[in-house]
């Protein structure tokens, strides 16, 4: 709930955001009572209820090669059809990807969503590093992108040498 304090005067109204996230697909809404602390007054109670359901991915998966500790970065296109700017938050799952934190698209416009893969893993002969990236919208909607990865052995940095000390003798 966004604030989470908020001061406003009698007869006034005052937007609050509520953030849905939950964790598991399920057929049942959920339903919750959040207490809304009034003060010099009543508690008023808000009723919420919603519902995770499966989402499909966006067309072909993203495909990305890049030797461990190396990066490749590719862009996905989000293109805005409403009349107002979109300021998304992507959810990246997984480590090996990252992408900036926050993300405006602008109204009735399109914009490139940079994603970086830099395994910290090889991969086995023909397995891939795979996740998702969501990217959920004003509307309440989202689009969902799948990424592979395969991950290359690391570049050797060199050869460590030291040249060899005499013993010294023990009395």
């Amino acid at each position: 709930v966004y604030p989470a304090k908020s001061y406003i005067s009698s007869q006034q109204d005052a937007k609050i955001d509520v953030t849905f996230h939950p964790t598991t697909t399920d057929a049942e809404p959920y339903v919750d009572q959040i207490r809304c602390k009034i003060a010099d007054g009543e508690d008023l109670r808000l009723n919420l209820s919603g519902m995770c359901i499966a989402q499909k991915p966006e067309g072909e998966v993203l495909e990305f090669a890049a030797r461990v500790r190396e990066e490749e970065t590719k862009f996905i296109v989000i293109k805005n059809t409403a009349s107002e700017d979109w300021h998304i938050k992507p959810v990246i799952h997984s480590d090996m990807w990252r992408g900036p934190e926050n993300f405006l698209v602008q109204a009735n416009a399109q914009a490139e969503y940079p994603v970086t893969y830099k395994p910290f893993l090889m991969t086995k002969e023909g397995a891939k590093h795979e996740s998702t990236i969501f990217f959920p919208l004003p509307n309440g909607s989202g689009m969902l992108y799948q990424v592979a990865g395969e991950a290359a052995a690391p570049v050797s940095s060199g050869t460590v040498r030291s040249p060899p000390r005499p013993r010294r003798r023990r009395q």
